[in-house]
């Protein structure tokens, strides 16, 4: 396989937050930001890892009609680069396979698109492997079990180097692991980055942060070479959001595009320095949104960020999994009681 310098993207969620002009704004000024990556690093690939789009049963005209536009000029401006696009959960109009053919690509973009640039690859019906040995899976073929063993039956054989997908990674099998035969997997769908490096998984993450699950968290674009990953980009551009705890507060001056939630024990709420630390945070950053969250002792030390350690920390996180994600949950945990984490 030719060592081209790869750059890998997680969702994007054009048109997230019911269609917000200004949340768009943001991730076009994103997307320009990203562009000037592909370029300042010498860049001959572009893999975006699905859910380039929200909300999955209709796209936003005005939505769409931007997107197109950022990909046509980027791909335009870059004709000797390739560009990749494998189409994710949100970016289908209906969950059943025999009706894969309508997805957001082909809606916004259209054949005749890729007829015009010849740069440019959407995966949407069918699983590809390239000249260069990237297999890629569109969604139904990673959440689909037996299409899934279709597919790795119909490359039996074939010289696979990397595999990129829109699939949560962790509840893989050993079964669909050893099919991979080694190769790396590289996925978007789950906005956390998750790494298992004994199997060689990647859950790269979402491009940029989209509500408080992504708290204090960093969202990245990934440079490969080869099957390494030899750099992380940070997305300083976009929204982020923050919490802080109790006594952090007073640690805290100005804010620039964020969502900050100041979580601060009951008991300590209404004493005087809380509050006027409160109003300084809220009249010097009159721009920002900052929610004071009232939290009772049992959930937050008073000394230190962390949970109250009388708990029986095992018990209260099985306790607190919802039900639709309790069985994910017990994958996981039992990932990490065998490396001794848990």
């Amino acid at each position: 396989m030719n060592e081209k310098d790869t750059l890998v993207i997680g969702d994007f969620h054009f048109g997230t937050k019911t269609n917000s002009v200004q949340w768009l704004e943001e991730m076009e000024n994103y997307f320009v930001e990203i562009e000037s990556l592909i370029i300042s690093n010498g860049v001959q690939k572009v893999i975006f890892l699905g859910d380039l789009f929200d909300v999955r049963y209709s796209i936003n005209t005005l939505v769409g009609i931007k997107v197109k536009d950022m990909v046509r000029e980027m791909i335009e401006r870059n004709p000797v680069k390739s560009f990749n696009f494998l189409a994710g959960n949100h970016d289908y109009y209906s969950p059943k396979k025999e009706d894969m053919h309508y997805n957001a690509y082909e809606m916004v973009f259209g054949s005749e698109f890729m007829k015009e640039h010849d740069n440019v690859h959407f995966y949407t019906e069918t699983p590809y492997l390239d000249n260069d040995g990237d297999l890629y899976l569109p969604w139904f073929f990673t959440e689909d079990k037996e299409l899934f063993g279709q597919t790795i039956e119909h490359f039996k054989g074939e010289s696979i180097k990397r595999i990129f997908c829109h699939s949560d990674l962790c509840t893989w099998d050993i079964d669909m692991i050893k099919n991979m035969n080694g190769s790396p997997v590289y996925s978007g769908h789950i906005h956390t980055p998750w790494t298992d490096e004994e199997h060689k998984l990647y859950n790269l993450g979402a491009a940029l942060p989209l509500n408080f699950n992504d708290v204090n968290d960093k969202r990245y674009v990934y440079l490969l070479r080869g099957t390494e990953i030899v750099r992380k980009f940070e997305n300083e551009e976009t929204y982020q959001f923050y919490r802080y705890f109790n006594e952090e507060i007073f640690n805290l001056t100005n804010f620039d595009n964020c969502f900050v939630q100041l979580y601060i024990d009951k008991d300590l709420i209404n004493k005087a320095k809380y509050i006027e630390k409160v109003k300084e945070l809220k009249l010097n950053n009159p721009g920002i949104s900052i929610r004071v969250v009232a939290i009772d002792k049992m959930m937050i030390n008073d000394d230190e960020v962390g949970i109250d350690m009388n708990q029986d920390i095992k018990k209260y996180i099985d306790s607190n999994i919802p039900k639709n994600l309790y069985s994910k949950y017990e994958i996981v945990k039992n990932k990490l009681i065998k490396k001794d984490y848990f």
